[in-house]
């Protein structure tokens, strides 16, 4: 699996519940602020994976070039910190 990727599937395999604190994605540490913007851009602006890891690069200096596995990675921590899911609703 990916960075990123392993640690959102055992929270789907666990059921948990919203995570309070940072997570790590890749390079980057997101904070609670950073997944509501995150959240902000994939959910109400329907941006694509690789539109929210451009965004990221350009918000918080993280250098992907916009990859889209690592927006992907971004939406599935900040779906995990606010208690939901990437592949349900509101996020899919």
């Amino acid at each position: 699996m990916r960075q990123g990727a392993a640690a959102w599937w055992v929270g789907t395999l666990t059921g948990m519940t919203a995570d309070t604190g940072p997570l790590q994605v890749w390079d980057l540490l997101v904070t609670a602020e950073m997944a509501r913007q995150i959240r902000h851009w994939r959910v109400v602006e329907d941006c694509s994976y690789r539109v929210v890891a451009r965004l990221a690069d350009e918000t918080w200096g993280s250098a992907t070039g916009g990859n889209q596995l690592f927006g992907e990675d971004l939406c599935a921590a900040a779906a995990r910190m606010s208690g939901e899911y990437l592949n349900a609703e509101p996020w899919s």
